[in-house]
């Protein structure tokens, strides 16, 4: 996933306006001044820092039974290769939010959004104080956010081709796997967007794929991804149904833990 990523980087910021790369490293300038300021808190809970530490330092017993395990898989083996160096992981953490943001600005202009609305959406999304209470954080919260914005690129890209080749499902199914395995609420999000993308493409009458092979490795990735889904709910079953549930997630984040408090 992370080679056909900075492969599609490449190939968008080679051909992107300069002014418009200028701005885009303004943009990039904040979120690395942000990255090293005090942390306030460390991730999405208060916990969630010592929850990273935790499973780095003992991932032999209880990686499997937390359900982002994508995220921690790379900072264990940082981890190890840097000699249990909580820099390194540090530096992992804010070398990410860094490469979210060329991925979202890139995905958004791929997608149709102009020059404006896409500087505007990523500055929003990126430069705002959440970067900053955030910031200097060991919890695995920049790789989920990388995931699931590598996946949303991924799609988009796939939908403004012409021809779906095998490198965009692989892109696809990797990063769609990834956030299977991180956070699966979001799951849903990506299979209605692909939805959409196919009937798109059906309605034109332009052909999904162009090689049998794609139609391959499609039914493979949906194979692959419904395992990783089972595999995922055959750990802690009930409190993954009660998030990856759209009313149940939106009262428990939307009201119970913003509106409930006040």
């Amino acid at each position: 996933m992370l080679i056909l990523t900075f492969v599609f980087l490449f190939n968008f910021f080679k051909t992107e306006d300069r002014k418009q790369i200028l701005i885009i490293a303004i943009l990039a300038g904040f979120v690395v001044f942000s990255n090293f300021l005090p942390s306030i808190r460390g991730g999405y809970d208060n916990n969630h820092d010592f929850t990273s530490i935790s499973l780095l330092f003992s991932y032999r017993y209880g990686l499997f039974s937390y359900k982002e395990v994508a995220p921690i898989f790379p900072k264990i083996i940082i981890d190890l290769l840097s000699s249990r160096n909580l820099n390194a992981i540090l530096t992992f953490n804010r070398i990410l939010p860094l490469l979210s943001l060329l991925i979202f600005y890139a995905g958004l202009r791929k997608a149709g959004a102009g020059k404006t609305g896409s500087i505007a959406g990523t500055c929003l999304l990126f430069c705002n104080f959440q970067a900053m209470i955030s910031a200097s954080s060991l919890s695995t919260t920049s790789t989920a956010v990388f995931i699931f914005i590598t996946a949303i690129a991924s799609l988009l890209n796939a939908a403004c081709k012409e021809k779906i080749e095998t490198a965009d499902i692989i892109w696809s199914f990797s990063s769609a796997i990834l956030t299977a395995m991180t956070r699966i609420e979001q799951l849903p999000a990506l299979v209605i967007l692909a939805a959409f993308i196919i009937i798109a493409r059906a309605k034109q009458k332009d052909p999904i794929f162009h090689k049998k092979k794609c139609i391959f490795l499609f039914v493979i990735g949906i194979v692959c991804l419904i395992l990783c889904i089972i595999f995922q709910f055959s750990f802690n079953p009930q409190k993954l149904i009660y998030k990856s549930h759209p009313i149940l997630n939106f009262n428990m984040h939307f009201i119970k833990e913003n509106f409930a408090i006040i």
